[in-house]
């Protein structure tokens, strides 16, 4: 590489700015010929980029290390997450019960604003005798019972045994301290009543001894059947008495359940009304419900985009899209006579039995939001079934550890089926069977696996 000499150093100094621009610029354009004609200015800058290549090679592979080693936030399944919340809530329920009888008293009065029921003591030292979790929380059985407070005790008794002669009722008589379960409408044969009779006469068996004498309807059937009309429900003069006076005023007599229901009861509907009729009655006249007329479609105009109206009911028909999510609660409080197209994909408005319209007590193991069912413990949960208990033997009639129907892992299929009764729902009216909701669950499954609905 060659040098500016001193006499060209001269030369330049005497120049105007102008001309030494020039100067510079034409000095810079051979001082670049000469580099690429030298040999040794080729190894030098073959050696200057073999050492950028280099460092930046170098440079990205310290980044992508150190961006490996970089702390994550950790991805956390939602199931545990929900799972911990609701032990939280329930820990926090239980921590709240009443620890001593005056505790209770004090909670109970402060509640329902009224004083506990004759033997709540005895109740109470039942219950904490048989390590009972919860004390206070009978919110629910409050709320079901308490359209009864108009009745008079004589007026309640009537009724338990008047609806006992209906279909699918069973009663469970508490008579001198014993339990004993009866199907009045076969002659009280003690042999025919059943499962869930048989049951809630189980749960009572413990403390039956303190209980006075009383019946309780059991609702033989896994759904709600007390609908009541919301014009009988606000004024209670329209709903007639199970009794009327004798001739002479002085007392009453019993004129049976046909009285009050206007006529003999039917088990089915037989075309004569459904479900879905009888429970929009239940609704305010105010109601979308009480509406005589709703369309499932509409007729669209060229450019008209159809509305989903169970999806802005909070109810979709749709797949799983890609943004799965679980639900942190259940949706127990969904009010039908504000949405009543979503009814259309719920199987229990389509059932075949009919409801009773009077407010009769009847204890069941279900039912929905609109019932004045008067809901129990399920005795699936109470004590275990036996046609439905794993390992099961019908013929040694006994319980084994493993069941004759059992398969090695090994041996399964990559396959699901639906196993048990397909009691999703009736067909009154018929035509919306796929709808219910087993049958959507089998539809939107099968179409995630085979790419095609059936």
């Amino acid at each position: 590489m060659s040098s500016i000499s001193p006499l060209s150093i001269r030369y330049l100094k005497g120049l105007s700015t102008r001309n030494k621009a020039i100067a510079f610029a034409g000095i810079a354009f051979v001082l670049i010929i000469l580099l690429q004609l030298s040999p040794s200015s080729n190894r030098f800058l073959a050696h200057t980029e073999r050492w950028t290549t280099a460092s930046s090679s170098v440079i990205r592979s310290k980044f992508l290390r150190a961006k490996a080693k970089a702390p994550r936030n950790p991805i956390h399944h939602p199931i545990p997450k929900l799972m911990a919340d609701a032990r939280e809530q329930f820990d926090q329920k239980v921590s709240r019960q009443s620890k001593t009888l005056e505790q209770a008293v004090t909670e109970y009065e402060r509640r329902y604003q009224r004083a506990p029921p004759k033997g709540f003591d005895e109740w109470y030292t039942f219950a904490t005798a048989n390590n009972a979790v919860i004390i206070d929380e009978y919110d629910q059985l409050n709320r079901d019972l308490d359209r009864f407070w108009m009745f008079t005790g004589e007026e309640l008794r009537r009724r338990c045994i008047q609806v006992g002669f209906l279909p699918s009722v069973d009663l469970v008589r508490v008579e001198n301290g014993k339990t004993r379960s009866i199907d009045v409408s076969k002659g009280f044969d003690d042999s025919e009543v059943g499962a869930r009779a048989k049951g809630f006469r189980v749960m009572l068996e413990k403390f039956q001894a303190k209980l006075p004498d009383m019946d309780f309807p059991i609702n033989e059937k896994a759904e709600g059947r007390i609908l009541v009309p919301w014009e009988e429900s606000q004024f209670s003069n329209l709903t007639a008495d199970s009794a009327r006076e004798s001739e002479f005023g002085s007392t009453l007599t019993a004129v049976g359940i046909e009285h009050v229901l206007g006529g003999e009861f039917i088990p089915d509907w037989r075309g004569d009304g459904n479900v879905w009729e009888s429970y929009r009655r239940t609704c305010a006249p105010s109601s979308q419900a009480r509406r005589l007329f709703s369309s499932l479609r509409s007729q669209l105009k060229d450019g008209q985009v159809p509305v989903s109206r169970l999806a802005k009911a909070g109810v979709t028909v749709e797949g799983a899209s890609e943004d799965f999510v679980f639900p942190a609660d259940i949706d127990d409080k969904y009010d039908f006579c504000d949405h009543p197209w979503a009814h259309y994909n719920q199987g229990h408005f389509f059932s075949d039995w009919r409801t009773i319209h009077a407010l009769y007590p009847m204890f069941s193991p279900a039912k929905g939001t609109g019932y004045s069912d008067i809901l129990i413990p399920s005795h699936y949960y109470f004590s275990s079934t036996k046609r439905y208990t794993y390992g099961w033997d019908p013929v040694n009639m006994k319980i084994k550890d493993v069941d004759d129907m059992e398969t090695k892992w090994e041996e399964k299929s990559d396959d699901v089926f639906w196993r048990g009764a397909t009691t999703g729902g009736g067909s009154s009216p018929p035509g919306f069977l796929a709808q219910y909701q087993r049958h959507r669950w089998v539809i939107s499954v099968d179409s995630l696996t085979s790419g095609s609905s059936k």
